[in-house]
């Protein structure tokens, strides 16, 4: 049975001295020094792929342990994930700060923080749906703006008429197949 440790910073936040804080805690725990997993990574893609890799040779009966949840994941979503596979695969969690680990207690304390923070991640969603209403109503534009203004559509629209290729408007305008059909419909039905 492996047993092993992982600690995890963003260099965004420039806190090396932190890695070096959760691997003293992981190592305090017995985990020796070798299967102790540091990384400091960029971005989300990255904090999951270090996991991934991390996680990777682990089965039933190993043990993972982590300084804090955190550095399992700054995204909840793939977070709560992640632990759901690591209980498929039979590996036991152990998470030092807050107290986890696969006793009765600890699983009890897993489930809750779960639990707040599943709910945390659905209530989100509907509280960016909501501001995103209310800045529709007070005139906001929401999403990526247009690269073509109507004026540019319109002469678009004249240029097909025109016998202009698609393709030659594509490359002209640096749009999209899609957007010029787009452009077609809209003022062929108008």
């Amino acid at each position: 049975m492996v047993v092993r440790g992982f600690a995890q910073v963003k260099s965004a936040f420039g806190d090396e001295d932190d890695l070096d804080r959760q691997a003293s805690l992981i190592a305090n725990l017995g985990v020796p020094p070798k299967e102790i997993r540091r990384n400091i990574c960029d971005g989300r893609l990255e904090e999951q792929v270090n996991l991934l890799n991390a996680i990777d040779d682990l089965g039933g009966g190993d043990t993972f342990v982590f300084a804090r949840l955190d550095s399992l994941s700054s995204n909840c979503d793939w977070g709560l994930r992640m632990i759901r596979e690591m209980h498929r695969k039979g590996i036991n969690l152990v998470v030092v700060e807050q107290g986890i680990d696969d006793s009765t207690l600890g699983l009890e304390r897993l489930r809750a923080i779960l639990e707040v923070a599943e709910w945390e991640y659905s209530d989100k969603g509907d509280l960016i749906k909501a501001a995103m209403a209310a800045a529709r109503d007070r005139g906001a534009v929401i999403g990526r703006p247009k690269k073509l203004n109507e004026q540019m559509r319109r002469y678009i629209f004249e240029m097909l008429q025109a016998g202009n290729t698609k393709s030659a408007l594509e490359r002209a305008f640096g749009v999209s197949r899609r957007s010029i059909i787009r452009i077609e419909r809209e003022f062929s039905n108008g």
